[in-house]
């Protein structure tokens, strides 16, 4: 085999190799995860408990590169095995997978927002930063909808049904995905394909996100007077919506979803503790490219040597 032919199979088989690792850590994760979290840290724990096994498959495969470039012979007369075949083919299925996806994703979005906006009404709303629309619609939807150009879709019988405080806590709400862009979140959760995607536990692990993720959102309305009144708002809503109709699934950061209220409404009728403010993005991104530029320092000279074994002694 050429020296191009044996770095793309021993480096998708490396992605296969380390996502299956990496499903088993999430999935020994998962049992020892902590739900007594605020919110929002248990949201971001989940988004990268999830996405864990393809990142890490990924680094995997950056790291094969660099190591049989640096370390492979290019005359090097080898044979690579079946089984190395299989998990060079399995990741190929799995990165394809992924991508289609993604793009799958990407037009199930702009179906939704083609035909919310079709025949909406623009609405002005001077001090949220995205457009928002009016739409008549069945459901009781009050969503921010997209990724990348995000808009804001309220449903009318919402805005009949709300009081201008209850609507100003319901923005506030949103307002919140927005900042933590959600949306882009929910979309790489719902689009990644590993090995855990034919398992309940990624659903689970999805379902746990999402629920974080509206309980941080509420979160953000720290008056005791607000959080009543964003509760009110949520039960209104809520009887709004009929009971054979669910908006589940939609690939948007909603309000309301269909899904029971009975734990929300009762912590929003609580006192939240502070929570601990975050700490800066940069310093986190600082800290994980530090520990990758060290990792790929010290593992790729050993790495080399188990693909060597690997091409020797696997069948």
């Amino acid at each position: 085999m050429t020296f191009f032919e044996r770095l793309t199979i021993t480096t998708l088989a490396s992605f296969t190799v380390t996502n299956i690792v990496a499903s088993i850590f999430v999935a020994l994760a998962w049992r020892f995860r902590r739900d007594n979290a605020c919110p929002s840290t248990r949201a971001t724990f989940l988004f990268r408990l999830r996405l864990f096994p393809l990142l890490s498959g990924l680094f995997a495969m950056l790291l094969s590169i660099l190591s049989f470039e640096q370390f492979e012979p290019r005359n090097a007369d080898e044979k690579i095995g079946i089984v190395l075949l299989f998990l060079a083919l399995a990741a190929l299925t799995l990165l394809v997978l992924n991508a289609s996806r993604i793009w799958l994703s990407h037009t199930r979005v702009q179906r939704v927002l083609n035909a919310c906006t079709t025949s909406a009404e623009p609405w002005s709303l001077p001090d949220f930063p995205i457009p928002a629309y009016k739409i008549d619609a069945v459901f009781p939807i009050v969503a921010v909808v997209g990724v990348l150009r995000p808009r804001l879709i309220v449903a009318r019988s919402v805005l009949a049904a709300l009081s201008d405080e209850e609507l100003a806590d319901v923005l506030g709400h949103e307002r919140a995905h927005l900042r933590k862009q959600d949306n882009a979140r929910r979309a790489l959760m719902a689009s990644t394909t590993d090995m855990l995607t034919w398992f309940s536990l990624s659903k689970q692990i999805n379902s746990a996100w999402h629920e974080a993720t509206e309980q941080a959102a509420d979160d953000t309305i720290n008056a005791a007077n607000s959080r009543q009144r964003l509760a009110e708002a949520l039960l209104r809503v809520a009887r709004l919506a009929p009971s054979e109709l669910l908006a589940a699934g939609q690939p948007a950061s909603a309000l309301f979803s269909g899904e029971g209220l009975d734990a929300r409404i009762r912590r929003l009728m609580e006192d939240v503790p502070p929570h601990p403010a975050p700490k800066p993005w940069w310093t986190r991104g600082l800290a994980v490219a530090v520990s990758l530029l060290i990792a790929g320092m010290v593992a790729s000279h050993p790495l080399h040597e188990l693909i060597e074994v690997a091409v020797r002694y696997l069948p």
